[in-house]
C-alpha cells in the first residue's frame, strides 16, 4: 500500500476526494483526519523510496506523488523536503529515464505514456501552485516536448499506440490533446505537433525504424524494432516488425493486456510472439542483446534497414540472425511492398528456424510458400523458394473468447491475434546458413495480386552469403541486392558492392 505503485494511485483518488468532501464541508474533523493521516503516511513513505533514481515508472509516478502532495499540502511541516525530493527524483527522470529522442527508457507506448503523464502532471501541478519556476520548468518543459514529439513521430497511421513490450494498440489521442493543452504553440508549422510524418525515419536513442510512405489514415508503414532491452516490460522480441496500411494493422504482434498474471501471459512475451525469426526450441537471452550494425538509408522511391544479433546460442557458440529490409514505395500506380530477408548463421550448429508472423485476422494459404491476411484489406505474404520449406503452418495464438477469459476486463484492440510460421532446418552435416526471403504486399479485395518472388542468383556458403532476388508484380520486375559481405555482385552490366541495393526500373538505388 506504501510503496511507489500503490500510493500513488490511491492519492490520485483519494487527494482529490480529500479537497472535494472538505471543500463542500462533507467530513467531519475525525474524517478529514484519517484522510490526512492516510497521506501523510504516503508522503513519508515515499520520501524514504526518492532517495536516489531508479530506472522505470514506478519510481517516476511516486516522485510524481510525492511533489504533488508537496504542492497540495503545504501545512505540513515536511512539505518543502517533499517538494524539494520529489522536483529532483522528476529531473533526474527527464534527464536520465527519457531518450535523447524523447522516448521513454522502457521502450514501450504503454508505460512510455505513464511516465510521460507522470511528468505532465507534476509539471502541471507545480505551475498552478507557483512552486516550479526558472530551471526547472525549463527542464521539465523541454523533455516533455520532445516525448509528445516522439509519440507524434512513432504513432500508427490510424493515430494508434503501438504495442512493442507491454502494450496494447490504443488511441494516442489522449497524448496529443494533453501536448495541445498544455503547449499550444507546438501545433504550428506542418504535420502532427510539427512533426513531418509523410517521410520514413530512425529513431536510434530508443530503437526503433519506420519504413512509411505519406501520412494519411491509409498510408503504409512498417516499425522495426532494434533496440536494447527496456527492463522488465520488454518482450522476447529483436528485430521484429509490425506493419499498418488501409488504417488499420495487418501485420501485428500480441502485445499484452488484462493483469499480468493473465493466462495467456508467457504467451505474449515468448519469441514466437513477434514477428521474427526464432530458433525452435532454443531460449532467447533479450536482455543482453541488440540490434548491431544497424544500417539506415531512406529515398524517394525505396528504403533500407539492415541490422543482426547474437541472442540464441547452439552448440555453446553465438547464432547471428541478420535481418534486412526494402521498402519499395508506390509509384505510377504500382502498390508499395517490403521485401525480408533472414541469413541464419551458426559457427556449430543450426537445429530448426522458424520465421514467424501474427494477424488481427486469420491466415489462408493460397500456394506453396504462399499465404494471405483474410479480409478485404489484407496482405500478401511470399516466400522465395517454397520448397526448401520443412513446414508452412497456420494457426490460432487466441480467439477473442479466450482473450476475455471470466470477465470483461479490456481486451486487446484486435480482441484476437492468428499466426504464421514457416520453418526451415539443415540436414545433418550442412552448416550453411538458413534464409528466409519474403515479401510483404498489402492489398484490397478478396483476390491477391499476381505477385512473384523468387532467388535468380546466390552464393551462399559458411563465410559468404549473397543473392539477387525477382520481385515480379504488375507487368514490371524489380531486382533486389542482398549482400552483407559487401561482395562483387555482377546482376548484368552493373557491379553491385553494397550490402543492400534495389533496382526499380532500370534505376539502381543502394544503400550506401
Amino acid at each position: 500500500m506504501y510503496y511507489e505503485l500503490g500510493a500513488y494511485t490511491k492519492t490520485m483518488l483519494l487527494l482529490p476526494a480529500l479537497a472535494v468532501l472538505a471543500g463542500r464541508g462533507a467530513l467531519s474533523a475525525a474524517q478529514a483526519e484519517m484522510l490526512l493521516k492516510l497521506l501523510l503516511g504516503f508522503a513519508r513513505s515515499l520520501y524514504r523510496l526518492q532517495r536516489t533514481y531508479r530506472r522505470g515508472n514506478w519510481q517516476l509516478v511516486g516522485a510524481k506523488t510525492l511533489y504533488w502532495l508537496g504542492c497540495a499540502l503545504p501545512e505540513f511541516r515536511a512539505a518543502a523536503r517533499w517538494r524539494r525530493r520529489g522536483l529532483d527524483r522528476l529531473r533526474d527522470h527527464a534527464r536520465r529515464g527519457f531518450l535523447a529522442d524523447g522516448g521513454h527508457e522502457e521502450r514501450c507506448w504503454s508505460y512510455g505514456w505513464m511516465s510521460l503523464s507522470g511528468l505532465l502532471d507534476a509539471y502541471r501541478v507545480g505551475l498552478r501552485t507557483g512552486y516550479l519556476r526558472g530551471a526547472n520548468k525549463t527542464a521539465l518543459a523541454r523533455t516533455l516536448r520532445r516525448a509528445f514529439r516522439w509519440f507524434a513521430a512513432t504513432v500508427s497511421p490510424s493515430g494508434h499506440m503501438l504495442n512493442y513490450g507491454d502494450g496494447r494498440p490504443t488511441s494516442a489521442a489522449p497524448v496529443f490533446a494533453a501536448a495541445r493543452q498544455t503547449f499550444p504553440r507546438m501545433e504550428r508549422g506542418d504535420g502532427l505537433l510539427g512533426v513531418d510524418r509523410d517521410r520514413s525515419c530512425i529513431l536510434r536513442p530508443s530503437g526503433y525504424a519506420f519504413l512509411r510512405c505519406g501520412d494519411g489514415p491509409d498510408a503504409p508503414q512498417m516499425s522495426v524494432n532494434f533496440g536494447g532491452w527496456g527492463g522488465g516490460h520488454t518482450h522476447a522480441d529483436l528485430l521484429d516488425f509490425d506493419l499498418w496500411c488501409f488504417g488499420e494493422p495487418l501485420l501485428v504482434e500480441l502485445g499484452r493486456f488484462g493483469s499480468y498474471d493473465h493466462p495467456l501471459n508467457p504467451l505474449f512475451r515468448s519469441p514466437g510472439g513477434h514477428n521474427q525469426v526464432v530458433l525452435d526450441h532454443v531460449p532467447m537471452d533479450r536482455k543482453n542483446h541488440a540490434g548491431r550494425e544497424v544500417l539506415w538509408h531512406s529515398t524517394e522511391r525505396a528504403d533500407f534497414f539492415s541490422a543482426w544479433h547474437e541472442a540464441y546460442e547452439a552448440g555453446g557458440a553465438p547464432v547471428r540472425i541478420r535481418r534486412s529490409i526494402v521498402f519499395v514505395k508506390p509509384a505510377a500506380g504500382r502498390a508499395p511492398y517490403w521485401l525480408v530477408q533472414d541469413v541464419v548463421t551458426a559457427r556449430e550448429y543450426i537445429f530448426q528456424a522458424s520465421s514467424c508472423l501474427h494477424a488481427p485476422r486469420p491466415f489462408r494459404r493460397i500456394g506453396p510458400g504462399r499465404a494471405r491476411v483474410r479480409g478485404a484489406r489484407s496482405c500478401l505474404i511470399a516466400f522465395a523458394e517454397p520448397g526448401e520449406l520443412r513446414r508452412f503452418e497456420t494457426g490460432v495464438d487466441y480467439t477473442a473468447d479466450e482473450a476475455k477469459g471470466r470477465d470483461s476486463e479490456d481486451c486487446h484492440f484486435a480482441e484476437e491475434r492468428y499466426r504464421l510460421v514457416a520453418t526451415r532446418w539443415r540436414d545433418v552435416g550442412d552448416r550453411r546458413p538458413i534464409v528466409f526471403t519474403m515479401l510483404l504486399l498489402p492489398f484490397r479485395g478478396r483476390t491477391a495480386p499476381r505477385a512473384r518472388v523468387r532467388t535468380v542468383a546466390a552464393e551462399v556458403t559458411q563465410e559468404r552469403t549473397w543473392s539477387l532476388v525477382a520481385v515480379d508484380l504488375a507487368g514490371r520486375r524489380d531486382l533486389v541486392c542482398f549482400n552483407p559481405a559487401r561482395a562483387a555482385v555482377r546482376p548484368g552490366r552493373t557491379t553491385v558492392r553494397n550490402v543492400m541495393a534495389a533496382r526499380l526500373g532500370r534505376q539502381w538505388i543502394a544503400c550506401p
